[in-house]
């Protein structure tokens, strides 16, 4: 841009030398002027050529052959000279303030410019990191989606498995209170003593709850009898534990 101004500038100056000299050449167009001023026109040359061919024959305008005309342009005065150094100058100091404007719109130009780079990196980083939150939310999604379907298919095999534990307990409570029906059948047939015995062996077993379930699935006189023939401490047990139990809702 400075550059550019220069030969700008250079330009005016040649543009106003050249003027000012085809204005010093510049040849008087009119007659009276050229000879007030001093200046010789083709008429009175040829006027003397021809005083001169009249007195000299034998002279250069002899054959009649005009002679070239010497033409003064008019000189340049101070005043001229004046306007025209300080049209330039002033050419000169405008085109010095359009510089000096330009060069600070540059500059502010390029502050801009440097600003919006700076918020374009900063955009740019928050993209980044946008898009890097994005990734690890989805990583994070499918995740918690791979676990969820593992916790399903847990949860289902827990379902499974607890039927199958049900069913099993169910046929064991069946297994269980068909051998206690069968046990107290049984135990109702033998003496005091012998059923006695036979309760003891279970308590001491760590059967407490089968005996209890004997005695309450016989009729209480023959529980009785049961009890009355144990020892005392044994009594006290299995009677407290016989209270604490509750009979199954018949269906």
């Amino acid at each position: 841009m400075v550059k550019i101004l220069s030969l700008l500038v250079l330009s005016l100056l040649l543009f106003a030398g050249g003027l000012a000299g085809a204005l010093y050449m510049r040849p008087a167009t009119d007659p009276a002027e050229a000879e007030g001023n001093g200046e010789v026109t083709p008429t009175s040359a040829n006027a003397g050529g021809g005083a001169a061919g009249a007195g000299n024959p034998g002279g250069a305008n002899a054959g009649g052959i005009e002679l070239p005309t010497a033409v003064v342009g008019r000189p340049m005065s101070s005043d001229d000279v004046f306007r025209i150094t300080a049209s330039l100058r002033a050419r000169e100091r405008d085109l010095k303030r359009r510089e000096d404007s330009l060069e600070q719109r540059e500059g502010r130009l390029k502050m801009i410019e440097e600003d919006l780079r700076g918020q374009r990196r900063e955009v740019d980083g928050l993209m980044q990191e946008l898009q890097d939150t994005l990734e690890r939310t989805t990583d994070t999604l499918q995740k918690v989606k791979t676990e969820r379907q593992e916790l399903q298919q847990e949860q289902a095999k827990a379902a499974t498995d607890l039927k199958k534990a049900q069913q099993l307990q169910e046929a064991q409570n069946a297994n269980q209170l068909q051998n206690i029906k069968k046990v107290s059948e049984w135990i109702e047939k033998v003496p005091e003593d012998v059923g006695a015995m036979y309760l003891k062996e279970l308590v001491d077993a760590g059967n407490m709850d089968m005996a209890v379930k004997v005695l309450a699935n016989i009729e209480q006189r023959n529980a009785a009898k049961f009890l009355a023939a144990m020892e005392k401490p044994l009594m006290r047990e299995i009677t407290t534990a016989f209270l604490d139990y509750q009979r199954p809702t018949k269906k």
